[in-house]
Formats: structure tokens, C-alpha cells, sequence
């Protein structure tokens, strides 16, 4: 069943049987507005030859008694397995009573004047006499006898029924003809109307499909959403929403060039340590930096009209704030951006975009925001952003394989991201070359000992290696035996690992510490690396096993009710988050089970 926001027209398709009967209030995710949606619910009738009919309401199923079109011993059923007969039921039994639905079992009788039934004696023969008297009769009559004055006016009354409907029907005509030459702009203007409405469902659909390529965050998705909103606002030039909508998606077109800028100018110089190779080159690093640079400075002069545009319909409007408050960012106007942050906070203080814009405000200063990032993209896991911003710091401090496997996490809620797949391939490079970027000594640093050092060193040469000889243990066929870490060292190790960014690491770390031994911890921990990376199920999983081993665990309640939450398995999440409350009411992360139970 497909369903528009009243408020915004975003559409959705919504399965019929998951709506309760008596219908649900919903929440568009869009303009954020709240609705009811009631089911549409649907009546079957099966006939004697098993042929099934669908009603969409009992009043249908009356209309069709009261024409003819059903009978009593016909079945009724509302999820085609339970079938009762219509007579069965007191309303339609009633009905079915007062009018008559029974075949008729013998032909109708033909009124008397309508028989035709002929006999021997009955058998028609021409009269003789009457044939010549008739001749006579026509013989006697002339042209100049026929006397106009005796024939009588001609009425509709005096013709016959077929003539009589002809009259009437060119009657109709005549009409119809002049009401179209006198009412003709009122005809055209109706069927312009009816032409636009056809048009409706198209129109709304763009907006639809727009805001759904909006929140890919994906550069290319981004520009299709601006093509459909374009389109969109062309019919439809006051329409809030996707002029806001447009103005975003210009402005977060400028934060992932930002970022891919930054990112390509870090990566040159790791190339230049690397040195040449096949995979990444320092040409193609530079054509990007130069490609993106323009297009950052093209997209700054687009972005003013579509910003500007959406304040002079409502400058109170949520999104057009929000869109403001960036705008601002980009042009440097700090003044502004910090009043449009206020003012969205605001409206929205828990709203992804105002956490957004809380970030985007300490990326000014040299603060650390990986902890705050990982807070939120757990917070908001479909907000790909924060995903990708918590990536770009990974890879600054170094940490490869963080970097790429908070990447990674961005495949699951947008497949194929161009972004994160260009990126994971480069970073698995640098993983590969990592331990060439830690050991590349710089050649300043590399210096020839004096002569003195030299000549001592040669003085010394042969008793030196004589030692050394002596020292030097004699080469054997054992194999060298793999020293096997205690649970206790695995844990310390994973910790450590999972500090670090290093989660594959600290996943595989984690899973041989708990083959070893049953531990609360080690699961809960991979539960959340599993969330992190998106696996949401795998990560319910884990922190389910972890209350297994220790119900008074009470991170496992937590990360359980993030998992389920983030997989909009609603009635779990509020379980999980009921239970983590009272497992710890007074810990920091309550107000994150709070936040999270006033949403669902």
C-alpha cells in the first residue's frame, strides 16, 4: 500500500498487514510531522464455481446483494481460509429476505396479445375480393386529390418509441453543442486540470525519490537528488521542503570534497615515501587535488541562490535553518553559522543534523573528535557522515586499519558508496606498505662514522669476529615453537587493539579469549565491533551470549538495544533499553536508553 505524508507528500510503501486494525500513528521521516495510517482491509466472496471475488468493504458486498450480482449460498471469507455462507450472516440474511435472488426455474410467461399460435384452420389466405377492391380504391385516387390541410402537426408524443429516441438524442446533441460554444474556456480549463492531476503521483514520486537519494550521502546520489528536486520545484516553486533539501545537497557535496582534498594531500605523502608502485601515483593524486579543488569553488557560487532561497519562503523551518547554519560554515561567516546552530538546536536539540553541526563547529579547533564520532555513529548509524568523518581522523593519526574498517561500515547502509570503496582499496595498500611507512628512515639521519671509528673498528676486526663466531649457536632442524597467549594476554591484547582503532585485530583477539573461556566481556565487545561494522544481527547475537554468561552484564543490554534499535526491531530495542535501566539507572549512557525509548 503506498501512503504520502500529508504534510511534506513524501511517499512510502507500507505492508497492509503489519498496520493494527484500528490503524497507527506514524512518523514521517522526512519533515518529521506525525500521521495515522488506517488498513485497507479486504472482504473475499467465493461462488459456486470457486471463481473469488475481492470487496473492499461490507457496504460493497450490500450494493452487490441489493444488484443481483451474489447469492445467498455464496461464501464469505476475510483471509481466504475461514468461509462462511452469506446466508449465515445475520446483515446480509436480512437483506437477502426482503429481495428475491432465486433463478427462475421455468420460462416467463408471454402475455396473451404477444402469443403467436398458429393452427391448421388458422393458416392466412389471400382474400380475392378484397384484393380487387383494394386495387379499385388505389386507382381512384390522383395527385391533384391529396389535401395538405388535413394533415395534422407532428409531436414527439404522436411518433414512435424508436423515432421518438432519435428526436431526443439529436435534441441532446444540439445542447451539448452549444453549451461547448458558449462554456468553451471552462471545458478546456477542466480538462487542463484533469491532465495536471495525472501528473500528481509523478511529481511526488520525484520528491520521494530525491529525498531517498539524498540520504545515500553519496556524491553522485547527490546530484541525481538535486536533478529531481529541480524538476520538483519547477511545478511545485513553494514547496519548502525540497528547495531546503537542494540547498543540503549542495552543502554536503562541499563537505565530502573538503575531506577528499584533505584526504588526497595526506595520501601524497605517504606515496612519496612508498615510492613508486603500480597501485596508487603521485600524477593521479595531483589531477584530483586540481579536479576537486575546482569543483569545491564552483559548488561555494551554486550553493548561495538555493540557500538563500529557502529563508525568504520560511526562515523558521527547520531544514532551511540547518542548510543556513551551513551555508555560513563554507563562507566563513562564523557569526551567522553559530545563530543558525542555536536556533536548530533549538527546534531539534537530539536531530542528527544539529550533532552534525555540533561537529562541524569543533572541527575548527585541534580538539580530538574520535570519540565523540564513534558516540554518534553509534547514536545515528545510518547517518553516513560521521561514519566517514571518523574514518578521515583514523587515517590522519595513521591508523589504516580503523580507518578502513569504519569505511567498511558505511557498505552495509549504502552499498557500492563510491567514496568508501575508493577508499577502502587505498587504505588496504597503505596496511600492506605500513610497516615500509614506519621503518623509511629519512636520509639526513643516516651518517658515516668518522675515520677514527673506522680504524678502531678495523684494529678490532678479528677478535670481534672470532667472538662472534664462538657466540653464533650452530644451525639445527628444530622448528620453532609458537608460544600460545593465555586468555588473560589475549584480552590485554585486544584491549589494546580496540583502543588503538585496530578492530580486526581486536575481533579476532576477543573470539580466541572467548574459545578459551566463557566471558561476559569478550562478547559484549565484539558485539559492539560487529555493530560498528554494521552487522547488526551478528552483533545482537553476541551481546545475547554475553547475558548469557553474566546477567548482571549490564553493557550487554546496552549494545543489544542499539543493535535492535538500529534494525528497527523496535519492540526488542525497548526491551533491551527497560532492561539495561534497571540493570543501571544513574550510569552516563542512561540518558542514551532514555533518548532511545522516547523515540520508539
Amino acid at each position: 500500500m503506498n501512503i504520502y505524508c500529508p504534510n511534506c507528500n513524501f511517499k512510502y510503501e507500507i505492508d497492509d498487514t503489519k498496520i493494527p486494525d484500528g490503524g497507527v500513528d506514524v512518523k514521517c521521516s522526512s519533515c518529521q510531522s506525525i500521521f495515522s495510517i488506517t488498513p485497507k482491509t479486504a472482504l473475499y466472496i467465493k461462488n459456486s464455481d470457486q471463481v473469488i471475488y475481492t470487496a473492499s468493504s461490507p457496504d460493497e458486498i450490500i450494493d452487490w446483494i441489493k444488484e443481483r450480482r451474489v447469492l445467498r449460498e455464496f461464501e464469505f471469507s476475510r483471509d481466504k481460509t475461514n468461509w462462511i455462507k452469506l446466508e449465515e450472516i445475520p446483515q446480509y440474511k436480512e437483506l437477502f429476505d426482503k429481495i428475491t435472488l432465486s433463478v427462475p426455474t421455468q420460462k416467463p410467461q408471454i402475455p396473451e396479445e404477444e402469443k403467436f399460435t398458429f393452427t391448421q384452420s388458422q393458416k392466412f389466405t389471400p382474400n380475392p375480393s378484397n384484393s380487387v377492391a383494394s386495387t379499385q380504391k388505389l386507382n381512384q385516387i390522383k395527385y391533384n386529390d391529396y389535401d395538405d390541410s388535413k394533415i395534422e402537426s407532428i409531436s414527439l408524443h404522436s411518433l414512435p418509441k424508436r423515432k421518438k429516441g432519435i428526436w431526443y438524442f439529436l435534441i441532446f446533441l444540439i445542447i451539448v453543442a452549444a453549451v461547448a460554444f458558449f462554456k468553451k474556456d471552462l471545458i478546456l480549463e477542466y480538462f487542463n486540470k484533469l491532465k495536471n492531476s495525472s501528473t500528481i503521483t509523478a511529481t511526488e514520486d520525484l520528491y520521494s525519490e530525491g529525498v531517498n537519494k539524498f540520504k545515500k550521502y553519496d556524491p553522485p546520489a547527490l546530484k541525481d537528488a538535486i536533478t529531481n528536486f529541480n524538476k520538483y520545484i519547477k511545478d511545485n516553486p513553494k514547496h519548502i521542503y525540497s528547495i531546503a533539501y537542494r540547498a543540503l545537497a549542495v552543502e554536503f557535496q562541499l563537505f565530502f570534497l573538503y575531506y577528499e582534498i584533505d584526504f588526497n594531500k595526506n595520501l601524497r605523502k605517504l606515496i612519496e615515501k612508498i615510492g613508486d608502485n603500480d597501485r596508487v601515483s603521485i600524477q593521479d593524486i595531483d589531477k584530483n587535488i586540481e579536479l576537486y579543488t575546482k569543483e569545491f569553488e564552483s559548488l561555494k557560487k551554486e550553493m548561495q541562490p538555493y540557500a538563500l532561497m529557502g529563508t525568504a519562503l520560511d526562515p523558521k523551518q527547520f531544514y532551511v535553518i540547518v542548510s543556513m547554519a551551513m551555508y555560513s560554515f563554507y563562507m566563513e561567516n562564523e557569526g551567522d553559522f553559530n545563530k543558525y546552530r542555536k536556533e536548530a538546536e533549538s527546534l531539534k536539540p537530539d536531530d542528527e543534523f544539529v550533532s552534525f553541526l555540533d561537529i562541524l563547529n569543533k572541527t575548527r579547533s585541534d580538539e580530538n573528535l574520535i570519540e565523540s564520532l564513534k558516540d554518534l555513529s553509534k547514536r545515528y548509524p545510518s547517518f553516513i557522515p560521521f561514519k566517514y568523518l571518523l574514518a578521515q581522523y583514523y587515517f590522519m593519526e595513521g591508523k589504516y586499519e580503523a580507518a578502513s574498517v569504519r569505511m567498511e561500515s558505511i557498505i552495509p547502509f549504502q552499498k557500492n558508496h563510491s567514496l568508501a570503496v575508493s577508499q577502502i582499496d587505498i587504505l588496504e595498500f597503505l596496511m600492506k606498505n605500513e610497516k615500509l611507512l614506519e621503518n623509511k628512515a629519512d636520509d639526513k639521519e643516516i651518517k658515516n662514522t668518522t675515520n677514527e671509528n673506522k680504524e678502531d673498528t678495523n684494529t678490532t676486526k678479528t677478535d670481534q669476529e672470532n667472538k662472534v663466531e664462538k657466540e653464533t649457536p650452530k644451525e639445527t632442524n628444530e622448528k620453532k615453537v609458537e608460544v600460545e597467549l593465555s586468555f588473560e594476554q589475549l584480552m590485554a591484547s585486544a584491549d589494546k587493539a580496540f583502543e588503538r582503532g585496530q578492530s580486526k585485530t581486536a575481533y579476532n583477539n576477543y573470539k580466541k579469549a572467548l574459545q578459551k573461556k566463557q566471558s561476559a566481556k569478550a562478547a559484549s565487545q565484539m558485539g559492539w565491533i560487529l555493530y560498528d561494522w554494521g552487522n547488526l544481527d551478528s552483533s545482537a547475537s553476541y551481546f545475547k551470549q554475553a547475558i548469557s554468561i553474566d546477567p548482571d552484564y549490564s553493557d550487554a543490554y546496552l549494545g543489544a538495544g542499539e543493535a535492535y534499535f538500529a534494525n528497527e526491531e523496535k519492540e526488542n530495542a525497548k526491551k533491551y533499553f527497560q532492561l539495561f535501566l534497571q540493570k543501571n539507572p544513574n550510569s552516563p549512557e542512561a540518558n542514551i536508553a532514555k533518548d532511545r525509548l522516547k523515540k520508539l
